[in-house]
């Protein structure tokens, strides 16, 4: 049983920190140095220090300023003048140093030149909290001078927080330190209470209960990432809070799925936070389990997610409840897209109905299916894939590779090259039967062939699975080209009926490239019967179509992309010019200038232009 966040034993081990800071805030004396808080980024101290201020009964009477990005002596002044007068609102930290001298007078009858002890004098500050020491734009040393006036000059005490590994230890600074710091602490983590802290901020109730009653499992995994950053920490309880609020009741009552969904996201959010883990490896997650690349020998070096792996023991980072494309927009990008993160889920191993699961799900889905279940769905695959019922492009893929995988398991008693040649007939037999789909050329290049539905194919990265998706694209651009003349019929009659959209298919714009802009389907026109149905358009309406051919050709693309397009676009030009001559003057004119203006300078022709001037 899971142990409940009230049951968890709260381990002090910043102990030493509260009792030395209880000590040094009730001197009665001025203690003449400044205590250090020193620890790592994201480890809490800023978190700590704040907290034990509570408790001690300080969390009002203290000055707090953050030196993160300040640039000047005059920048701390407008802080710290921020931090102590509440009437400068938020924006007391931008106000530059000349200006607060000007407010202070304004407001508080202060001298012009306003310094730190006018402050102190002013409001009796006796206890100042300096954080992000290392993270201050100017000299570390100029910035410890001017803290050690609180200090030395006017009695304060003073408490620095730092993380000092950032900090170059020259001989200034030494120096500098070693007269103003006269105890450092070094903050150790304090997960169980920040945690007890961060779980309470949580709104949504669902999700702070299954924190409540995860605590021991959050906890195990942050101490096995080893990170010691609680702001890690919180940012991702955040990110996981959002992505609850996306499931239905029906997810959320499942247990087991959300104690191993919780788990697996928050092992992956914290490596990728961390940057032990990029982008490109959440990408290509589930393809380098099918591949294989995975498994290696036991001496070569583990990539990063198998390192990552290796951390999480109780943790499947490979686990395809969530596709890698959405792990991306959910961790990397911050979008939680409720619709695909429920389907995604639907598809998991912890929601699909057996019954339904399609038959190459459940055998992809092998190494957490029953044998009763796998020989089942392999048993449909196979009926199935003989009898051609596989018309998606991505499960035609998947079966491919998972029957390659097959033969190697001893499952399929098929050779690599029977099961290739198996793929290639399949294809064939698509195509026979124009059921393969049509896609243009330019996007056969973009065809994915390492994931479909969330799910990595298998052997994608093999010999023999390269070979039948050459084979593939190769029955595609042919079932392409003999779509054209139909494509090229309807493209036509889209022209008489509406210009703007003709345009928008053939050409390039600034907002979108049109369907068929590097597609040369306009040569399988009849120039005829695209002339005639041009001119029967209203003179505004050939004017875009006009237009429309002058930007599908600028810039050279007309020999550079479409040099199949030339040859028509020179037959459309010289049965302009034909018709052109019958017409009335004034319609006659329009037409040669029309040539002149969108098609002459094309074609390189400037005899056209003659034509005009002697009629």
């Amino acid at each position: 049983m899971p142990v409940a966040l009230e049951e968890m034993v709260l381990s002090d081990h910043n102990r030493h920190v509260r009792e030395y800071l209880a000590y040094y805030i009730s001197l009665t004396h001025s203690p003449k140095y400044a205590v250090m808080i020193n620890g790592p980024w994201g480890i809490g101290k800023t978190f700590l220090v704040r907290k034990i201020m509570r408790e001690l009964g300080h969390i009002g009477e203290h000055v707090y300023v953050s030196l993160y990005g300040l640039q000047s002596i005059d920048e701390i002044d407008s802080a710290l003048f921020s931090a102590i007068n509440p009437i400068a609102g938020p924006k007391g930290v931008r106000i530059a140093g000349r200006m607060v001298s000007a407010i202070a007078k304004s407001a508080f009858r202060f001298e012009a030149n306003l310094k730190p002890e006018d402050l102190v004098n002013k409001f009796g500050g006796s206890l100042f909290v300096f954080d992000d020491l290392e993270r201050s734009e100017m000299s570390i040393n100029a910035v410890l001078g001017y803290i050690n006036e609180f200090v030395e000059h006017d009695g304060c005490r003073v408490i620095v927080i730092a993380n000092e590994t950032e900090i170059p230890k020259d001989g200034q600074y030494l120096s500098r330190r070693e007269k103003l710091i006269g105890k450092t602490l070094e903050v150790q983590s304090a997960l169980d209470e920040a945690l007890v802290h961060f779980i309470s901020q949580v709104d949504d109730r669902s999700t702070s209960a299954l924190f409540k009653k995860r605590a021991a499992d959050i906890s195990t995994i942050y101490n096995q990432s080893q990170l010691n950053n609680l702001r890690i920490l919180l940012q991702t309880l955040w990110a996981f809070e959002r992505f609850f609020r996306t499931l239905t009741e029906k997810h959320r009552q499942n247990e087991e799925a959300v104690s191993r969904l919780m788990r697996f996201f928050f092992a992956l959010a914290f490596e990728l936070k961390s940057g032990r883990i990029q982008i490109a490896d959440l990408q290509s997650r589930l393809d380098r389990v099918v591949s294989g690349a995975s498994a290696k020998p036991d001496n070569a070096p583990l990539d990063a997610l198998a390192s990552a792996s290796s951390r999480y023991p109780e943790v499947d980072l490979n686990d395809p409840v969530l596709s890698d494309d959405l792990l991306v927009d959910i961790l990397a990008k911050g979008i939680m897209d409720a619709e695909k993160i429920r389907t995604s889920l639907n598809r998991s191993s912890y929601f699909v109905v057996r019954a339904n699961e399609p038959s190459w799900r459940t055998v992809w889905h092998w190494f957490d299916r029953t044998d009763e279940e796998f020989d089942s769905a392999y048993r449909k695959m196979e009926q199935q894939f003989e009898g051609r019922q596989f018309t998606v492009v991505g499960e035609m893929l998947h079966v491919f590779g998972l029957r390659l995988f097959l033969s190697d398991a001893g499952v399929l008693n098929r050779t690599r090259r029977e099961i290739v040649g198996d793929a290639k007939r399949y294809i064939s037999d698509m195509y026979a039967n124009k059921r393969l789909g049509s896609v243009l050329p330019d996007e056969l290049g973009e065809t994915r062939v390492g994931a479909h539905a969330g799910l990595g194919i298998h052997e994608n990265d093999t010999p023999e699975f390269r070979e039948i998706v050459q084979y593939l694209r190769q029955k595609q651009r042919q079932a392409v080209e003999e779509s054209y003349p139909a494509e090229a019929a309807k493209l036509l009659a889209t022209m008489r009926l509406d210009p703007q959209a003709f345009l928008r298919q053939i050409c390039m714009t600034a907002n979108e490239t049109g369907r068929y802009a590097k597609t040369p389907i306009l040569a399988l026109l009849n120039p005829d019967e695209f002339v005639t149905s041009l001119l029967k358009l209203h003179p505004e309406r050939q004017r875009i179509v006009l237009a429309a051919l002058s930007l599908r050709y600028e810039q050279g693309r007309l020999d550079r992309d479409l040099p199949r397009e030339r040859d028509w676009l020179t037959a459309i030009r010289s049965k302009l010019v034909e018709k052109g001559d019958e017409m009335a003057p004034i319609s006659r004119y329009r037409v040669h200038w029309h040539i002149e203006n969108y098609i002459s300078a094309l074609l390189e022709e400037d005899d056209i232009t003659e034509r005009v001037d002697s009629k």
